[in-house]
């Protein structure tokens, strides 16, 4: 079984976004599928542990890319968020 540490060798950044609070938020090309997801994930810096968790979401597909960035330009225009 391929160790998390080699799994994650295998992915390449393509680009970081500016840190959201404890949330990173990346364009990762992911090395054994050669797919290009926006990841989106928790990342904790604390004494015992370091790095990212598994709370977050990836998404892979352009529809998914599309419903998301639909949905926060509704939240945006409405104002519902301050």
């Amino acid at each position: 079984m391929e160790s998390s540490q080699e799994k994650a060798q295998a992915d390449e950044i393509l680009k970081e976004f500016p840190p959201m609070g404890r949330y990173r938020i990346r364009l990762v090309k992911r090395g054994r599928k050669n797919l290009t997801v926006l990841d989106i994930r928790e990342y904790l810096s604390a004494e015992t542990f370091t790095g990212f968790t598994r709370k977050g979401i990836t998404l892979a597909s352009r529809s998914d890319l599309e419903t998301l960035s639909k949905a926060l330009a509704e939240i945006l225009a409405a104002d519902l968020v301050k």
